[in-house]
């Protein structure tokens, strides 16, 4: 998470996936000093964000595949948390490398 919407100190952000295995269903990024680390289990901080969706959708959203706004409008997405946390998700998420290549149409 980096860009000018982010926090000072330290923003938990837990993932919980609708379509994984249940014991694969939630991540905690833990983002401090321009670093994030990756949790697998609860890393005994208080969530502020929690991101809620398919696996599917946020990769996709990632890749450039699926526009945020309309994820986030549609319920695909749903962010719950502070209202100037969730504003600022979409410029967290970094997209990436990929997400600029246009692809054609069918």
């Amino acid at each position: 998470m980096h860009g000018p919407d982010e926090p000072a100190g330290r923003t938990v952000i837990e993932l919980n996936f609708l379509d994984a295995p249940a014991q694969q269903r939630k991540f905690w990024l833990v983002c401090e000093n321009g670093g994030v680390d990756v949790c697998l289990k609860p890393p005994g901080y208080e969530v502020d964000l929690t991101v809620t969706t398919s696996v599917r959708t946020l990769a996709e959203t990632w890749r450039g595949l699926r526009p945020i706004g309309p994820e986030i409008r549609g319920g695909r997405l749903r962010l719950e948390g502070a209202a100037k946390l969730r504003r600022a998700f979409p410029s967290w998420l970094q997209l990436s490398a990929f997400a600029s290549i246009e692809r054609p149409t069918s």
